[in-house]
């Protein structure tokens, strides 16, 4: 409690000098008496939401060029140099219309307020200036009828792209609420709020997201409805039930809870009300993870096997539904995934219908959660396991008593239906926190300062071609990467199929045991025809350094062969494990390849370029140590429509089998979050 009041009051205090150091005019709405016109401040703060764009790029359903402004797709086929223009002929539109319905209703707004909608109405339209939106009626009703936090969400709920919440969005809204309540032109007081995203999961709710200010408590909650059921409450995805009394910290996504809401009719006539496991059993047949037999027994004290611990405890640690392998064991898909995450490493495995040992089930489960493995003293008389010890701590296990008190495990003995009905709804109900993460069968631990994966995986989507684009962040950029694999490229073919920057490799060390350098042959002839064409570059080089004095070499002969080109984008580090026998990278340790990758880095950021390190996700988990090289940003290699990886990046390569026109055969695709040439 004394540190949650402490964050309160330190919160408090933040705001508090943010608004003395802005120190605007009294809010108060007076009387409409002139137009009011977008200020400069306004339209820098519209220019550095939108960021700039030279060529027409597709968001959503529609193109746009310079600053966010709508265009049809061969408007500007030789794109443009300056956008202001644009921007200013797209306010005034708005801004007329604002102003008229100022004036329809006897409102004076300050010149931060009205900058503050026009920001706001920029992206949305003026649709909201109709119809009963809460904005709407707010501005209507006047100062007096409303409060900050009211105002916050009367902005900020307007944060969806077809339909889905996106992050950015919800943050330039609320840098939007506050211009509009505190004169706040440099966003810094909108980093005071935080906000709750609710999955109705079936059930009607008023709104979808709701703002509060960050380090307080929520409150009283959002609630929902649902015909025959009865609200539980919200659930995150680690399992806490929210609180009324918890911290709003960090954006948070909950998912209604929901429970039939008529009277349960136990179908079981060996499960009765009163007995231990009755609740378990109860609320797990209520919602179809656990079932009955034929004649109407749950037969609580009946063993259970392998194949229905995997698929139980798999399905409460959240993975999927597991279609069994060709022509085997229906629990057979399981057992399959199982093996390939590690989670059955050293176990004495039987079969999937033999009587599964309680330790057995301890294993996997500890691991399916990626829970942490103390080195503390177990609460068990009969076992010393740290997977055992971490189920204990989370409150998944409990054990049993003996005429002296002490507690006992029982690692050897089967589990009953009944007992392993309590653990599954203990994992379901916990606040699971992994600590360590597993990636194809090993198991590393979590880095807790290196920052984490952000991206909302529901703001990727694919198109017709198999491009991935990402809505949560109108500023990303769409790329690919080439070297002499890919010859004869036409560039301006290229920059008018969508892509905006292009990551070029200048050169190569070999695997083989003498590690020769090499220039890529296509460099020069690329870099040339991508800058004629107007495009981005960056450039990388594929290392395979067995130490610092290699690294050191590398970044000698990339920095060489680049100082006559304008390079806007990152300057990368490319180590790559080859995964053949032999290759002379096979045994480089992680410390040694942190070192080379840091003083690869180096050396570029001192030659004046931005330099970043690229991996897949096998060599960010198990081979570099992400914590001794985050001062760098990072290029991930991941192939699929979302990126899975636990921790940040800043440039994602989603594909090595793309199509991009004017480029022969199959091409790597990028999507860069950070626009690299706005410095």
């Amino acid at each position: 409690m004394r540190m949650h009041f402490l964050r309160r009051i330190s919160c408090a205090a933040l705001i508090i000098a943010i608004l003395l150091s802005f120190a605007p005019p009294a809010l108060a709405f007076g009387s409409w008496e002139t137009d009011l016109q977008l200020s400069p401040e306004g339209m820098e703060l519209i220019k550095r939401h939108e960021g700039f764009r030279s060529a027409a790029y597709r968001h959503d359903t529609g193109w746009y060029i310079g600053y966010g402004t709508a265009c049809g797709k061969d408007d500007y086929p030789d794109g443009i140099t300056e956008a202001e223009a644009l921007l200013l002929e797209r306010a005034d539109a708005f801004g007329a219309e604002l102003n008229a319905f100022l004036r329809e209703h006897d409102i004076g707004l300050t010149q931060y307020q009205f900058d503050a909608l026009m920001s706001f109405t920029y992206t949305l339209g003026t649709s909201w200036l109709g119809g009963n939106s809460r904005l709407r009626r707010a501005l209507l009703a006047g100062e007096g009828e409303w409060s900050d936090l009211d105002m916050i969400n009367n902005i900020g709920v307007w944060c969806h792209i077809e339909g889905k919440i996106v992050g950015a969005l919800a943050r330039r809204r609320v840098q939007e609420a506050c211009l509009f309540l505190f004169g706040d032109y440099s966003g810094e007081m909108a980093e005071s709020y935080t906000y709750l995203m609710l999955d109705g999961a079936g059930g009607s709710i008023d709104t979808d997201v709701v703002f509060y200010l960050r380090g307080d408590v929520y409150g009283e909650l959002p609630g929902a409805e649902r015909e025959g059921m009865h609200f539980s409450g919200w659930r995150t995805a680690a399992g806490h039930t929210l609180s009324p009394e918890d911290i709003a910290d960090e954006p948070l996504s909950v998912t209604a809870v929901w429970a039939d809401a008529a009277p349960w009719e136990n179908p079981y006539t060996d499960v009765p009300e009163g007995a231990w496991y009755y609740d378990y059993i109860k609320e797990l047949s209520r919602s179809g993870v656990v079932n009955g037999y034929p004649d109407g027994t749950f037969r609580p004290a009946e063993a259970v096997t392998w194949g229905a611990a995997l698929k139980l405890i798999m399905l409460a640690a959240g993975y999927d539904e597991q279609e069994p392998q060709e022509g085997g064991h229906w629990a057979s898909g399981y057992q399959y995934a199982a093996l390939y995450d590690g989670l059955l490493e050293g176990l004495n495995e039987g079969e999937l219908n033999d009587v599964i040992s309680r330790l057995s089930i301890a294993v996997i489960a500890a691991r399916a959660l990626g829970l942490a493995v103390p080195m503390a003293e177990s609460p068990f008389a009969d076992i010393d396991d740290r997977y055992v010890t971490a189920l204990y701590k989370a409150g998944i296990v409990e054990g049993s008593f003996d005429a002296e008190g002490s507690r006992f495990f029982k690692p050897e003995d089967g589990i009953t239906r009944a007992e392993i009905s309590a653990i599954i709804l203990r994992i379901q109900s916990a606040e699971i926190v992994p600590t360590t993460i597993t990636y194809a069968g090993q198991t590393v631990h979590v880095l807790d300062s290196v920052p984490v994966n952000s991206y909302d995986k529901a703001d990727f989507y694919r198109d017709e071609r198999g491009r991935v684009y990402y809505s949560g962040i109108r500023g990303a950029r769409y790329g690919m990467d080439i070297s002499s694999y890919q010859p004869n490229t036409d560039w301006e073919r290229a920059a008018a199929d969508g892509i905006d920057f292009v990551m070029l490799r200048v050169g190569y060390r070999g695997y083989g045991q003498g590690g020769t350098m090499n220039l890529d042959k296509s460099f020069h002839d690329n870099i040339r025809g991508a800058l004629a064409a107007g495009l981005d570059v960056g450039v990388y080089f594929f290392s395979q350094a067995v130490n610092v004095r290699e690294a050191v070499e590398e970044a000698e002969f990339l920095l060489r062969e680049i100082r006559d080109y304008e390079i806007t984008w990152p300057v990368v580090y490319d180590w790559e494990y080859i995964g053949v026998q032999p290759a002379r990278t096979d045994n480089v340790s992680t410390a040694t390849l942190c070192d080379a990758a840091n003083t690869f880095c180096a050396m570029v950021a001192e030659a004046g370029y931005t330099p970043m390190i690229y991996f897949n996700a096998h060599v960010g988990y198990t081979k570099y140590d992400l914590s001794k090289i985050m001062q760098y940003d990072f290029w991930l290699a991941e192939y699929r429509t979302a990126p899975e990886f636990y921790y940040d990046f800043q440039l994602w390569q989603y594909t090595s089998s793309g199509s991009v026109d004017g480029v022969e055969g199959k091409v790597d695709m990028d999507i860069s979050f950070v626009d690299y040439s706005i410095k």
